[in-house]
């Protein structure tokens, strides 16, 4: 949080709502919430201006998009190919183990892609297919 703060990416105001609450002092509740320079730096644009600073940091469910140089973006890449790709294949693009990557896959699924598992050359094979 220290580094949001600093950076600007996100503010501390006073709140009444439990759930937004970062600190307590002196029976205040303190929230964290992002600033516009936040969201543009996650790429989420407020409806309005002031709409920026209503989105809380702490404790928000949401998930930011995948930056576009991560692995994790990476392995979606992998697997929107037409042929998919086996778990050796993204092993060896991120260097991840085979439980991190396998970790990988089911935090793409969360994100809302469906991942169609298959079998090529007798190998397990992975690829994101449309939903529907």
């Amino acid at each position: 949080m220290a580094a949001l703060l600093r950076q600007g990416f996100a503010h501390e105001r006073e709140t009444g709502e439990p759930a937004a609450t970062h600190r307590v002092d002196d029976d205040i509740r303190y929230g964290v919430f992002i600033t516009a320079a936040g969201a543009a730096a996650i790429g989420v644009e407020p409806e309005d201006p002031g709409a920026a600073n209503a989105v809380a940091v702490a404790g928000s469910p949401a998930a930011p998009a995948t930056r576009p140089h991560s692995k994790t973006a990476t392995i979606i890449t992998l697997l929107a190919r037409a042929q998919g790709a086996t778990a050796a294949e993204l092993i060896e693009a991120t260097g991840w183990l085979p439980h991190t990557t396998r970790a990988a896959l089911t935090g793409i699924r969360k994100k809302g892609h469906a991942i169609d598992r298959g079998k090529r050359e007798g190998v397990t094979c992975y690829r994101i297919v449309e939903a529907g």
